[in-house]
């Protein structure tokens, strides 16, 4: 029993530091996940704390869990009104914006470090999504005031980008381990898994919401169990029935949010804690699976594929997905230089790892988050 109050109260301390790091990164101007991160790094195997941790398979669990939940909250805080303002330009970002960002990567990986073509999808496809909770931090912390259009062109594309950043990576993954795969086949399936993950989503959205609704229970406080018990429900559905789960959710999480339901704004706010919750609890594993003294092993590849991401292949992605719409030079500067990773790259590169791709431990951890897990055996390229 005494370990297990010893683990318990170390959880708590960790718990209540992120919280604390979370005022800290608003007077700072800085994204609160990076403190998060930084607060597991302390708590490593290599920094003050000296807990060991290394284990992909149970950070990729939480992360898949936390994405559902960060992506429904997401979903549920959107207004529609404002969505449709900025509708297709959105879906362009998160669909031509996310492949092209990745087939750029794709192409530096290949001709700079000599990664086959379908191994340098990978790299390209984990760090192509962004992060709205990560942008919208800093830029409060600061107090920036954007104009309504752009704030809600940016919110929409990182809460619908996601879904494509993980087609991508299995489409790699795939390349990699079943070459003889015919591109036609990903097209096909592309379209078979967004089309079911939607429609799924709506449908799951529209019961949920009919659920809650007439189920009247006796204690308002099952009304958050019932929700969170439904969502993870419809999004293992949907994932078995071959749908994209993380587009059914953030489906779902939309029409529920805009759809007249009772204790909406306990739900609203309960969604929120758990996403905030379960954030923490993926930075922190993040930030305990990193070996300080591997850094200098892989800061060169990491640094230039960072640099060329943020200043190439972002900022290129961007143009290409914007063209059809009225949007100046500067406007899309900004949604370029906006585009900050968080959540999705840390679940995708586990994925790799644990779908035993060549030299994943190895490559994902190195430079698909740019940062240093576990990396020692030299295979970075």
């Amino acid at each position: 029993m005494t370990q297990l109050y010893i683990i318990l109260g170390v959880v708590a301390v960790l718990l209540v530091l992120s919280v604390f790091a979370s005022k800290a990164a608003a007077k700072l101007g800085v994204p609160t996940l990076l403190l998060f991160m930084a607060l597991g790094i302390v708590a490593g195997s290599e920094g003050v704390g000296g807990l060991w941790f290394d284990y992909p398979r149970i950070a990729q669990g939480v992360g898949v869990v936390a994405l559902v939940y960060i992506l429904y909250a997401a979903g549920f805080d959107t207004h529609a009104a404002e969505l449709r303002q900025q509708m297709w330009p959105a879906l362009s970002l998160a669909t031509i914006g996310v492949f092209v960002s990745c087939l750029l990567m794709a192409a530096f990986s290949h001709y700079v470090f000599g990664l086959k073509w379908a191994s340098g999808v990978l790299p390209g496809a984990v760090v192509s999504s962004t992060d709205a909770a990560a942008v919208f931090s800093a830029l409060r912390a600061k107090n920036t005031s954007l104009k309504p259009g752009l704030r809600h062109l940016i919110e929409a594309e990182s809460g619908s980008n996601d879904p494509m950043a993980v087609f991508l990576t299995f489409a790699g993954i795939t390349a990699v381990l079943a070459p003889q795969t015919s591109i036609a086949s990903h097209i096909g399936h592309f379209f078979l898994e967004m089309g079911l993950g939607a429609a799924l989503g709506y449908v799951g959205a529209k019961g949920t919401v009919y659920i809650i609704n007439h189920i009247r229970l006796e204690w308002d406080g099952l009304y958050p169990v019932l929700s969170i018990a439904l969502v993870l429900l419809f999004f293992a559905i949907c994932s078995r029935l071959g749908g994209n789960g993380f587009l059914g959710v953030y489906v779902a999480g939309m029409v529920v949010g805009n759809t007249t339901l009772i204790h909406r704004r306990s739900l609203l706010m309960f969604h929120d804690g758990i996403a905030w919750l379960l954030q923490i609890a993926m930075f922190l594993i993040l930030g305990l699976q990193v070996f300080p003294s591997q850094l200098l092993t892989v800061a060169k590849v990491g640094l230039l594929l960072s640099v060329f991401l943020i200043v190439v292949a972002r900022p290129l992605s961007v143009l290409a997905a914007l063209i059809p719409f009225r949007f100046n030079i500067r406007d899309q500067m900004f949604i370029s230089w906006a585009g900050l990773r968080g959540a999705a790259p840390i679940i995708l590169a586990t994925i790799a790892v644990t779908s035993n791709v060549p030299h994943s431990d190895s490559v994902p951890y190195c430079f698909l988050c740019r940062s240093a897990f576990r990396c020692g055996s030299g295979h970075h390229y």
